[in-house]
């Protein structure tokens, strides 16, 4: 990774809260992180852990009763919690882009999928129809879509859950965005086709140079395309480092636990996967300790009423656990 590239995004000491009927769910508190251009981070927990509603603030589409209550966040060197929605809206699309979960979902049924990507072409440029037709196509075969002239005039019920995926990305890219935000982008694709959004997301940032972050529960993907992670648990940041630092030395219990998880090709003998015991933090009341200690097999008396700092276990390789301050 290049030390002189630009900052393209800085979140520091964000917070984000949903006022609900039942009361206040702190959905993220307190987390900081920056990415430059052209790198790749991956945010990895388990659901309910905050990784989407993070980049949902960073995006501004946040959606009622959720609130930011604290922090800031600087994309391209622009504030952008001061901004109004209209120019928002100039930003969304065309500079900082998202790819969601579910593509069918996402994906307008009665609309051809070249349609759908020549009107985000024409809502963020002075481009008229017959030019942006032109650039859907081009989209489309920039994402390795066979005929993408004839696929431009076909609708998403036409295309598999791969090619819907691709499409997507496709709709992303067509504005040569600066930031690239991946939510999930392999969920309900079988290993081969996770396998090539994978490939191709990772071709596109070599091509483009544009940063992205890729938001998954699987430890397994970010290895591919990353080159740094952080791991959330409770809405907050247990650790983060390199990902080649993060695999070789795993710090914080919930890391070590996900990475256990995973399901090995190769051992000497079978092993039976090992889950992680327990149930996810309460947000609406979250605990006043290490919100991963009630699961933590190596839990201590402190970890129940103090919030761990992130302690630095290497260089620029940070991990939010008491047994840390045992080891200094």
């Amino acid at each position: 990774m290049d030390n002189t590239a630009k900052t393209l995004v800085d979140i520091k000491d964000l917070k984000v809260s949903f006022f609900t009927p039942a009361g206040e769910v702190k959905a993220v508190r307190g987390i900081s992180w920056s990415l430059k251009e052209g790198e790749a981070l991956g945010i990895v927990g388990e659901s309910g852990s905050g990784k989407s509603v993070s980049v949902y603030a960073l995006m501004g589409i946040l959606q009622n009763p959720g609130k930011v209550i604290g922090g800031f966040i600087t994309f391209n060197g622009i504030d952008m919690l001061k901004l109004k929605e209209k120019q928002w809206q100039k930003i969304r699309g065309n500079d900082m882009s998202m790819i969601f979960q579910d593509p069918m979902t996402s994906l307008n049924p009665v609309y051809t999928v070249g349609n759908q990507i020549a009107e985000t072409v024409m809502a963020h440029t002075k481009t008229r129809q017959r030019e942006a037709n032109v650039l859907a196509v081009a989209s489309l075969a920039k994402v390795h879509i066979p005929n993408p002239d004839k696929r431009a005039k076909q609708y998403p019920f036409e295309f598999s859950g791969g090619m819907r995926q691709r499409a997507m990305i496709s709709m992303s890219l067509c504005c040569e965005p600066k930031l690239l935000i991946a939510d999930e982008p392999t969920t309900a694709l079988d290993v081969t086709i996770q396998a090539q959004i994978i490939d191709l997301l990772r071709e596109l940032k070599q091509r483009t140079n544009m940063g992205i972050i890729l938001i998954t529960h699987d430890m397994g993907v970010i290895t591919d395309i990353c080159e740094k992670v952080v791991v959330m648990y409770g809405g907050q940041i247990v650790e983060s480092a390199a990902v080649k630092n993060l695999y070789k030395n795993p710090s914080h219990p919930y890391t070590q636990g996900l990475l256990e998880c995973l399901p090995r090709l190769v051992s000497d003998e079978e092993e039976p996967l090992k889950p992680i015991e327990g149930s996810p933090v309460d947000l609406l009341n979250p605990p006043a300790g290490c919100p991963f200690a009630p699961r933590c097999a190596r839990c201590m008396k402190i970890c129940l009423t103090e919030q761990p700092p992130q302690f630095e276990i290497e260089t620029e390789h940070y991990s939010a656990c008491w047994l840390h301050a045992l080891d200094n």
